[in-house]
């Protein structure tokens, strides 16, 4: 027998009829009784693809004579998977981390898949009416009535509208995931699109694996003995102030009057650029000590990027601790440690920690152009960390820029994905800028320059 080629296999008339007996055999050996009485157990079933059919298959067979009968072919063609497109593709390589991101071109990823034809696309424009009269000579397999309520809500016919999602209509699946909240489990039955839906629903509490849903980090109100209502969030129950953190940020959060105002606010602040020795960072310590009211705690803030700083602001932030001053934190800046060396500085305090995610550019917190796809793809990740609260920070200032993360409707708007809300904010460069810049006169000239934080 001669030696098949690779490729053969993902060829159309050999592996649409290979994925569907995949999913029956699936379906069959779960059923393990009359699949009318298994359906009777679900809400509802979807498909990616041609998955529609076996779907639909699984929800209108009451015995399993469905499940065995011929199949159709459909002539192979070529299929590309393309991550990000633009219509304006940046170069391979191209370095964009110095230009406005309003010039940015966005990078993409594409391959082609081991797919014989072009499903969800023009090029079977009129496949649909040739398999319709063709191959089913007009007859229609399954009635409206025997389906879901989404396709019961149909006009025309079921099989025109399958062959026409298979082979014309773009897919959505992650609108095809959607489901309702009173949903608990997703059983998948095949074996390409698995880990695809697991990420569609990270964050619904649908998988079984998952332990903890966004609704955990839901925004709420929490009432104190005092009688006051607070927002409550993992950030401030951590803390017990206020979601909102004034970022550190030289030369404003070098003056003593600045840190102590924030921190007889009742806010959480950082502060530690600008000095440039030991002796400095003490004195500053002991000088916004007398300042603030009991109960308040120094966070410092170290840049990471400055070797010379980190080493002696580490190790005294540490003898500041023990010796019982009231330091709250430690906040590791412009820069990422390596592993061995974030697990030290872990180790140091074990405690809960606020994680920020921030624009990357020129310090993080001046804009949030570019940090939403990181979070995008993270987030779930983070969460699966209970000591872990996520704080947003690029360039908010105000209660409008803050809502949408706050209550997680940024990712549902902006991106169609599940709530993402997220812990706190760093008010960073606008609160700063009360305190260094004010509006009496015109301001002069603007100087621009290269920084060693990009």
């Amino acid at each position: 027998m001669p030696h098949l080629p690779t490729a053969h296999p993902a060829s159309s008339p050999v592996l649409l009829p290979l994925i569907g007996l995949t999913y029956f055999t699936q379906h069959l050996v779960t059923y393990r009784a009359n699949p009318s009485e298994m359906c009777e157990k679900l809400q509802g079933a979807t498909g990616h693809s041609q998955g529609a059919v076996s779907a639909i298959v699984a929800t209108a067979s009451t015995s399993i004579e469905p499940y065995f009968g011929p199949k159709h072919e459909q002539a192979p063609a070529g299929e590309l998977a393309a991550h990000s497109l633009s219509r304006v593709r940046a170069p391979s390589g191209l370095d964009q981390s110095k230009t406005p991101f309003s010039q940015c071109k966005l990078v993409f990823s594409a391959r082609f898949l081991g797919v014989g034809v072009p499903y969800h696309s023009d090029y079977l424009r009129g496949m649909t009416e040739k398999i319709f009269e063709e191959d089913l000579a007009g007859e229609e397999p399954w009635k409206k009535e025997d389906l879901g309520a989404d396709l019961r809500e149909l006009t025309t016919s079921v099989t025109r509208s399958l062959d026409e999602q298979i082979s014309t209509r773009p897919l959505h699946w992650a609108k095809a995931t959607n489901l309702p909240e009173t949903t608990t489990r997703a059983i998948d039955f095949g074996s390409s699109v698995g880990p695809m839906t697991v990420r569609n629903l990270n964050g619904r509490g649908k998988v079984q694996k998952e332990e903890r849903s966004s609704k955990d980090f839901m925004l709420g109100l929490m009432k104190t003995s005092d009688g006051k209502i607070h927002l409550n969030t993992a950030f401030s129950r951590l803390l017990g102030k206020p979601p909102i953190m004034v970022a550190g940020m030289t030369p404003t959060t070098v003056k003593a009057g600045f840190v102590s105002a924030i921190l007889a606010a009742g806010y959480h602040e950082l502060a530690g650029g600008g000095h440039y020795n030991a002796t400095a960072l003490r004195e500053k310590v002991t000088e916004n000590r007398a300042r603030f009211l009991p109960g308040a705690g120094l966070t410092p803030n170290s840049f990471y990027i400055n070797p010379r700083q980190f080493g002696f602001q580490f190790p005294l932030w540490q003898e500041l601790c023990r010796e019982g001053l009231p330091i709250e934190g430690f906040s590791v800046a412009a820069g990422i440690p390596s592993t061995e060396k974030a697990a030290e500085i872990a180790a140091s305090r074990p405690s809960s920690y606020p994680s920020t995610g921030t624009d990357g550019r020129t310090g993080g917190h001046h804009s949030c152009v570019n940090f939403h796809q990181p979070i995008l793809s993270t987030y779930s990740s983070i969460r699966q960390h209970a000591n872990l609260s996520l704080v947003a920070g690029s360039g908010f200032g105000g209660a409008d820029d803050v809502w949408p993360y706050l209550t997680g409707d940024w990712s549902v708007e902006r991106f169609g994905m599940q709530p993402m809300p997220f812990d706190g904010f760093p008010f960073a460069s606008p609160s700063q800028e009360a305190r260094t810049r004010t509006y009496a006169k015109e301001t002069g000239g603007i100087l621009t320059v290269k920084s060693k934080l990009g």
